[in-house]
């Protein structure tokens, strides 16, 4: 991932899992306006996620 940003910095990151101590990830915080969606997510939840990070 760390390479990844590195070539494209403006990439935006959602981070997706079952286990709510996943949201609290020091990963998370060290990835600029990275947002976390806790699984089970509806399809709608997941396009309003992406739509609010794309603005």
């Amino acid at each position: 991932m760390r390479e990844a940003l590195a070539d494209r910095p403006e990439t935006r990151v959602i981070f997706v899992s079952g286990y709510a101590d996943e949201g609290r990830s020091d990963r998370r915080a060290r990835i600029p306006g990275a947002v976390f969606l806790p699984k089970p997510f509806s399809l709608s939840a997941l396009a309003e996620t992406v739509r609010n990070l794309a603005a």
